[in-house]
């Protein structure tokens, strides 16, 4: 008889992961051992995409709001502008409340907003980790006010189910939240919201180093956002798997996760 030669499948992506040109380069949701990473350094994400809800949806943030409390978000990013909700967006750091658009220096918000959720499956740039999931744009940073805070905890209500904290007090000395503040989120876990938290940059951080000139390591437990019964602190890992050396420690740290 003849040989028969079969034609080799090329390898794909599997039909559940998305076709924005950069995903493959997203280590922390699809860990392959990009550019030197450890393989399967990732947070587990995708499985999770080809799964449905109890009403049929793919599991990949549809239906859900997700305040971005941080400075500004460009609402009108090509990633992001259709994951932006028109009705949810608040500034408190400038001089029109409803623009919460980046100013001259602000750039964590955009970048904190695509990792959450930029749009996905749409041939462009990356994809968030809930990539069909609405973007509720908060620009807080820049205001050093206790009632504005508060104000974050507050706004949206129970309609904004995530909000996302990627911010801390910036200094080793102990803060605390004022029993408004502490009352505000309570109620906003009483009524089903989820406020995450950043543990910090502060590990060893030279900027903060004592007048005895060694440098000082931060603590969660030392400030009330981070260790508050009502939020869920997240530290940070590398592409390695390993704490990141900058990342605050801290008994009230909830999950230790890898970032882009």
């Amino acid at each position: 008889g003849h040989s028969v030669e079969l034609p080799l499948c090329p390898k794909l992506l599997p039909a559940f992961l998305p076709n924005d040109p950069l995903f493959t380069s997203q280590w922390h949701i699809r860990g392959r051992g990009q550019n030197g990473a450890k393989k399967a350094s990732d947070a587990k994400i995708t499985p999770v995409w080809k799964e449905r809800d109890s009403s049929g949806r793919l599991i990949r943030g549809t239906g859900i709001i997700i305040g971005i409390v941080d400075d500004g978000t460009q609402i009108n990013h090509p990633d992001l502008a259709a994951n932006i909700s028109p009705t949810y967006r608040y500034n408190w750091a400038g001089s029109d409340p409803s623009d919460p658009s980046p100013g001259v220096s602000d750039s964590h918000g955009t970048a904190v907003a695509g990792v959450s959720a930029a749009v996905g499956f749409n041939g462009i740039g990356v994809s968030g980790v809930a990539p069909s999931a609405t973007i509720a744009p908060m620009r807080f940073l820049g205001t050093v006010d206790e009632d504005a805070e508060k104000e974050t905890f507050e706004y949206g209500g129970s309609a904004i189910r995530v909000k996302n904290n990627s911010w801390g007090a910036g200094t080793i000395s102990p803060t605390s939240l004022s029993s408004a503040e502490a009352s505000a989120l309570n109620a906003a876990a009483n009524a089903g919201v989820v406020s995450v938290f950043a543990a910090g940059n502060a590990l060893n951080v030279t900027s903060l180093v004592p007048t005895n000139g060694r440098p000082t390591s931060d603590n969660v437990n030392l400030h009330g956002e981070q260790n508050s019964i009502y939020t869920v602190t997240v530290a940070a890992l590398n592409d390695y798997a390993v704490q990141c050396d900058y990342s605050t420690p801290g008994a009230s740290i909830v999950i230790s996760a890898t970032l882009s």
